[in-house]
């Protein structure tokens, strides 16, 4: 709050701020009633405000009741941006994500039935050439089981002197780009017809 206060006086609160976004990797693991009482007060402070988004990780979305998620959406939260990287439970456990297939699911079905905009977030490469088909159909899976707002892609990369070793400790292969354009396309194609 003491943040919000210090951009009002340096802003102004009747500039014409329209956006703001809560920084760091999960803002949702606060009390609801903590996330609420700071998303009033930078609407106090900013009143044109028509948009407020912010990260959240699958794991805390799952947790959060489809309530208090209405409850934050009529506190002004209109988007939150969440990263899968993967439908597999395979490459999630490889590159250790911290959640399952389920929780992703079940976070992203809490959101989207709240009413609050979804951007899910996904990894094209991260698996290697080893599961790099499974990678795309699961997350594919995924993404239509949750129907989201936007689907970003953030491609894997790694620099190209860096030994490719997998999380879990064995050899991962790397996708060249026409690898990683061909999983796009095997996810793209298994998608069903969605707003996406």
């Amino acid at each position: 709050m003491k943040d919000i206060d210090s951009m009002a006086d340096e802003l102004g609160g009747s500039s014409g701020v329209r956006t703001a976004f809560l920084q760091d990797a999960d803002s949702l693991i606060l009390p609801v009633e903590d996330l609420v009482a700071v998303l009033d007060h930078l609407r106090e402070k900013f009143p044109k405000i028509d948009r407020i988004t912010t990260y959240a990780r699958a794991r805390t979305l799952s947790h959060k009741s489809v309530d208090d998620l209405k409850r934050l959406k009529q506190a002004g939260l209109t988007r939150i941006h969440t990263g899968m990287e993967s439908g597999s439970a395979k490459v999630l456990q490889m590159i250790k994500k911290g959640m399952t297939p389920e929780e992703a699911v079940r976070g992203g079905r809490h959101v989207m039935e709240a009413g609050i905009e979804l951007s899910e977030y996904i990894m094209p490469g991260v698996a290697g050439q080893a599961l790099s088909e499974e990678h795309a159909t699961e997350t594919a899976r995924l993404l239509n089981l949750i129907r989201p707002h936007f689907i970003r892609v953030r491609t894997f990369a790694m620099h190209p002197s860096h030994p490719c070793r997998g999380w879990s400790g064995r050899d991962v292969h790397p996708l060249t780009d026409d690898g990683i354009v061909a999983e796009i396309r095997l996810l793209v194609d298994h998608l069903d017809s969605m707003h996406s």
